[in-house]
């Protein structure tokens, strides 16, 4: 069957989404006990698994929350927008972790907070993805945006 851009916009969409927001997942876990450890003396391995299992349960809660907004509005383009707002702020705030003068743990326990609430968004594209695909081409959409994580995880650390 010949390839259709119109009928393969929207899951290629879908798929570099999931490849950037895996990325940006993947450096973000890379190296972070030791970071928080050296740039504040006080944090200890227990925090910083308080600090995990909050970012994990952020995601875990907004997931559910964003699939409920989602739902209700008929699109995902609003709460993916927002998402990746909260994403960003969460950046920005986490480049501003060492100009803070004590406490730096708590700040990073934020940004973690919120890099969880962005990656909330996630499980939205898998879902678009089945809303624009056809049947004929949902593996292959499903197919290529399972690559797009793997690889994700080969570039972004």
């Amino acid at each position: 069957q010949k390839f259709s851009w119109s009928k393969w916009k929207r899951p290629l969409v879908a798929v570099a989404l999931t490849f950037l927001c895996n990325v940006e997942g993947s450096m973000f876990a890379m190296g972070e006990w030791p970071y928080m450890s050296t740039i504040d003396s006080e944090t200890t391995s227990t925090f910083f698994g308080l600090a995990t299992a909050v970012s994990k349960a952020g995601h875990a809660v907004f997931a559910f929350i964003f699939a409920i907004w989602a739902h209700t509005i008929s699109g995902i383009k609003i709460p993916m927008l927002v998402g990746r707002c909260i994403t960003l702020t969460s950046c920005v705030m986490y480049i501003f972790v060492e100009f803070i003068p004590f406490n730096r743990r708590w700040w990073m326990l934020v940004c973690y907070l919120l890099f969880g609430v962005g990656f909330g968004t996630s499980p939205l594209l898998r879902s678009y993805i089945a809303r624009v695909t056809s049947e004929e081409n949902r593996l292959t959409a499903y197919a290529l945006q399972t690559g797009a994580a793997v690889m994700s995880v080969v570039v972004g650390p």
